[in-house]
């Protein structure tokens, strides 16, 4: 019984301790972030009733275009979004996002890129000294130049896919968006 009473104990203690660093470290990311603009977010909820209410990811993504239009500015294009005790930033400025992703300390993505599956295990979902080894060659193949030179092509390519993917919208099919996009992005980095 006392074996079970310490368990109890313990357990509740654990949870206290989650909570309140929890707690805390929305009140620094709070504090830290109180100049960017955002939506007023509830406590323990953030923003995450301004998404409750939707049945379709095209609702959704549509509340989140009025958002992004709603807050993200010029110069700065940036916002910051609440879901729950979760922190999003999004930066809408190409130069915010290149010194983001160029960040050694920027390496650790965040857990929710567990859950996005759409990419396989490439560059988007890598965490760590992983993407930092599989980024170092893309930045060789893909750099300004290289881009510029297959803009044409990157054009052709993209049109291709919308046109794949309007036959799916059409008929409202079933998507398996993983191939596509793998596809995608093997055409685009050969050249074919």
């Amino acid at each position: 019984m006392l074996a079970l009473t310490l368990l109890i104990g313990l357990l509740v203690a654990i949870i206290i301790w989650y909570l309140i660093s929890l707690t805390l470290w929305a009140i620094r990311a709070a504090r830290l972030t109180e100049n960017i603009p955002g939506p007023k977010p509830l406590p323990i909820i953030g923003n995450a009733l301004h998404f409750s209410s939707f049945n379709t990811l095209d609702e959704l993504t549509d509340e989140f275009l009025i958002l992004f239009k709603k807050y993200c500015k010029p110069p700065d294009k940036i916002f910051k979004i609440w879901l729950g005790p979760k922190l999003g930033i999004v930066l809408g400025n190409p130069k915010h996002i290149e010194k983001v992703l160029s960040s050694k300390d920027a390496l650790e993505k965040d857990s929710v890129y567990q859950y996005v599956e759409i990419t396989g295990n490439g560059l988007f979902v890598r965490n760590g000294p992983e993407w930092q080894e599989l980024r170092k060659p893309l930045n060789k193949l893909l750099n300004k130049k290289m881009i510029e030179s297959n803009l044409e092509m990157f054009y052709e390519k993209s049109l291709k896919l919308c046109n794949i993917w309007e036959k799916y919208v059409k008929t409202g099919e079933y998507l398996e968006l993983k191939h596509y996009i793998t596809n995608y992005s093997l055409d685009t980095l050969a050249g074919q």
